[in-house]
């Protein structure tokens, strides 16, 4: 026998596992004692926010994501309402507008210029000191009488519109109150609809305007010019490019607000925060059992106890004759134990009988007419059992005695020496390491020969 200082005990993660498994009462009530700490904690904490009549911190949350849910619903809808706006009023534009509607690349224009010379005698009958031009009065009433009163009928028909914004594009009125000079210029998307229009507000000059301009003040409307040609009108051009990328823009901004809208309402506003009593509970049982289990771990590793029959072999360098089942469920009351006990050890338990039978086929051929003696730390009733289990199926072959509690005999080394060889018997998760050390240190001072193991 030799023993081995070096030696370092490995963690069996598998063993691991079941030493916590077995330990799911301690799991279960410090899983209980964490769950009720966690609720009343958190029941006590909410109930004291509230009755100093403030809000917790989730609550405050809630109120801030509900009312930016209802915000952003609303900015939502009135960017479809305002762009929907913008846009019925673009195609209503583009729809009713005659000027709008003229091709760009070819349009004509008619001007007519007229000079308004007031008569000598309205002159001459001017006070002393009067500086105002008596022409800008009958020039304001040219441009006034011209534009107003247009017959709606009229207008349809010549132009094609009775709005008078629309009416304002196809034809404009100018003056020069420095020159005296009045302006008439008309747009048309043909030639003889241009014509026809300035026909129309030529002849309303002479025959409407000018006998009301008299009135005002005698004078004389001497034409001075008449134009018409035709052009590439560029600032039509610009016009319907950019109404054509507003109303692209205003319905690309209303299918981007319906689909944020959407969006938004498949969310669903938030969910008023609760008490989490439940959610912590359920925390507490989660936290309460991992506690448990790290303690339980922590447990194995530093319980100072053998754990398989690696820890005998390898720290003192025996053979293993037998290493025996075995499962810390000795007598399982519950269904849980009895399953884990069946996981752990079901597919090796009924293997028993040949492993003794295999120790005995060993001790035969190695050990026969010989004085075997059995010794462990543990009771007697344990190593009794497994001499019983050797002796039934060695006969005489082998002489069969037991040491148990050899620490607590005086004459058990003295015992030990005498036999001719010595086998430990210990039981895992029972036997104490620093128990055995002690056994074998006291077996190597005696000089007896230890010859193999034994786990229980």
């Amino acid at each position: 026998m030799k023993i081995n200082r070096e030696f370092e005990r490995e963690i069996n993660l598998k063993d691991l596992f079941f030493h916590i498994l077995y330990g799911w009462r301690s799991c279960l009530v410090a899983a209980v004692i964490g769950a009720i700490l966690l609720g009343v904690f958190q029941y006590a904490r909410i109930t004291i926010v509230h009755n100093r009549g403030e809000l917790t911190l989730e609550e405050k949350q809630y109120e801030t994501a509900y009312e930016n849910y209802y915000l952003k619903i609303k900015t939502y809808q009135q960017g479809i309402e305002t762009n929907t706006e913008r846009l019925n009023k673009l195609e209503e534009y583009m729809n009713e507008s005659v000027w709008i509607n003229f091709n760009s690349t070819q349009d004509w224009v008619s001007t007519n210029r007229y000079y308004v010379e007031m008569d000598q005698e309205v002159l001459d009958a001017l006070p002393e000191g009067n500086t105002r031009d008596p022409a800008d009065s009958v020039i304001a009433a040219y441009g006034y009488l011209l534009m107003s009163n247009l017959d709606d009928a009229e207008m349809e028909e010549l132009i094609g519109t009775s709005k008078s914004s629309y009416i304002d594009e196809v034809i404009s009125i100018e003056w020069d109150l420095a020159t005296n000079v009045i302006n008439i210029q008309v747009i048309g998307g043909t030639e003889q609809y241009t014509r026809d229009i300035r026909t129309y507000f030529v002849n309303r000059l002479l025959s409407y305007c000018e006998p009301e301009a008299q009135k005002i003040g005698r004078h004389q409307l001497i034409p001075l010019a008449e134009k018409f040609y035709s052009r590439t009108d560029y600032a039509l051009a610009d016009r319907q490019v950019t109404l054509t990328d507003q109303i692209r823009d205003y319905q690309d901004g209303i299918l981007n607000y319906k689909d944020n809208l959407a969006e938004l309402i498949d969310e669903k506003e938030p969910d008023r925060p609760g008490t989490h009593v439940k959610r912590y509970a359920a925390i507490g049982f989660i936290l309460g059992a991992f506690f448990m289990a790290f303690i339980l771990a922590l447990k194995y590793i530093f319980d100072g106890k053998v754990h398989s029959a690696s820890d005998l072999s390898g720290a003192y360098s025996l053979n293993v004759y037998a290493d025996l089942p075995h499962s810390r469920a000795r007598r399982p009351r519950f269904c849980i134990d009895k399953l884990l006990r069946k996981w752990e050890i079901g597919h090796v338990a009924a293997s028993r009988e040949n492993i003794y039978d295999s120790a005995c086929t060993l001790l035969k051929n190695n050990y026969a007419g010989k004085r075997i003696v059995l010794a462990g730390t543990i009771p007697a009733a344990a190593v009794e059992g497994v001499r019983d289990e050797l002796a039934a199926r060695l006969g005489d072959a082998v002489e069969l005695s037991v040491q148990p509690d050899f620490l607590t005999r005086c004459d058990a080394a003295t015992d030990a020496k005498g036999a001719d060889i010595v086998f430990l018997v210990e039981e895992k998760y029972v036997s104490r390491i620093a128990d055995i050390a002690r056994m074998a240190e006291m077996l190597v001072i005696s000089g007896a020969q230890v010859g193999g193991c034994i786990a229980l």
